[in-house]
């Protein structure tokens, strides 16, 4: 990481984050809306809308740290502008419009230039993989938007972003637990075979091998919870927001087993095996509460070498964390369940929206997501 912040550019995890926790609100409320669509407005806002606008957040704000240029201003508003326009028409237009597909194609497109260019101006092979990611991302939304109701595309989209998850995740957060305990880093997730496994399930999943794909999941799921044992959860106790990051592992692991034992399973499945559930363990649980416990890093209060989440935070994550459970446990009235379950998912975003928006007029830190060093501005 640069000793000293760039002095160019513009810090892009502000736009970018808060649109990701905008979107999650709007992508759990969209089932009050009057559309005869809910499931599909669900998926572009919740999956293709938070998702993409965090991916570009985490990558853009990671650029600098890898090879000490961050984006311009430009290109950032660029960004914002087309993921506004991409989420309008796709809710309001038909995703299979020509302005739909442009303006999709156009977003992934600037992202992907914006991270390639100084990463292979500096030759940095090791990082092209995720300079790459937003092409797959990109291509993923355009499948979804033209694919036929009861396909198997969205659950693939949703593997889809639990690979990323793993790949980012499975470095980053063994990295955040061993700058908060002051002591070398834990060992990573397995580099990439946790996602390659994720991406050999999707795979059979679209072709039609549940069972295959369902048996590569649980593996994998495994696999991800006893990652855990090596990252010193007695010791973070004390530092709850890495302990945020871990408990969103967790649900990593939940999701990706509880999700292959539905499709080893098959139909009629009882609760909480069915791909439905499960895929809900995975959306809400692992991908909404690693990207609050992401995102939020960047508006934690901090002190020397330490970020702490403020109590609303903490509430918020907690909400967000457990609004999967009442659609995971049986209920009386299952409409019931699934009004607390986005109450506490929306509840708990609103908390992180609402600090990041106070926080809109305050320096930039450096580090945005890390409080290793402060240079510059003032330690929050």
């Amino acid at each position: 990481m640069p000793a000293r912040p760039p002095s160019h550019g513009f810090p892009a995890h502000r736009p970018l984050f808060l649109l990701a926790q905008a979107a999650a609100i709007v992508g759990g409320l969209v089932w009050l809306l009057p559309t005869e669509e809910p499931i599909r407005l669900h998926l572009t806002w919740l999956v293709f809308g938070m998702g993409s606008a965090a991916v570009a957040g985490y990558l853009l704000t990671a650029l600098p740290s890898w090879t000490g240029h961050r984006a311009s201003a430009a290109t950032v508003w660029g960004l914002v502008s087309l993921w506004l326009v991409t989420r309008l028409l796709a809710t309001f237009g038909c995703p299979a419009d020509l302005a739909f597909i442009v303006a999709d194609i156009a977003f992934h497109a600037v992202l992907m230039t914006a991270l390639a260019v100084p990463v292979l101006r500096r030759r940095l092979w090791r990082k092209v993989p995720l300079t790459l990611a937003p092409a797959v991302l990109g291509a993923a939304e355009l499948a979804f938007a033209s694919a036929p109701h009861g396909s198997a595309l969205p659950v693939a989209a949703v593997l889809l972003f639990a690979a990323l998850i793993s790949l980012v995740g499975g470095r980053a957060v063994p990295a955040f637990v061993g700058a908060a305990l002051r002591s070398p880093a834990p060992p990573p997730a397995a580099g990439p075979l946790a996602p390659a496994l994720i991406a050999g399930a999707t795979g059979a999943v679209l072709v039609g091998a549940e069972r295959a794909g369902g048996v590569l999941l649980a593996v994998v799921g495994l696999f991800t919870l006893a990652r855990v044992r090596h990252w010193s959860v007695t010791r973070i106790r004390t530092h709850p927001g890495v302990a945020m990051l871990v408990l969103a592992w967790l649900w990593l692991g939940s999701g990706l087993g509880l999700l292959g034992a539905a499709l080893i399973v098959g139909a009629g499945a009882p609760a909480p095996v069915t791909v439905g559930t499960a895929v809900h363990a995975l959306t809400m649980g692992a991908m909404g509460s690693m990207i609050y416990a992401f995102t939020a890093r960047a508006t934690m209060l901090r002190t020397p070498g330490v970020l702490v989440p403020t109590r609303a935070q903490q509430i918020g994550f907690l909400l967000v964390l457990l609004s999967p459970v009442p659609r995971l446990v049986p209920w009386p009235d299952a409409p019931t369940g699934h009004a607390v379950a986005v109450l506490a998912w929306c509840l708990g975003w609103a908390c992180l929206l609402a600090r990041t928006i106070r926080t809109l007029q305050d320096p930039a830190p450096w580090p945005a997501l890390s409080a290793a060093r402060e240079v510059g501005g003032r330690v929050r």
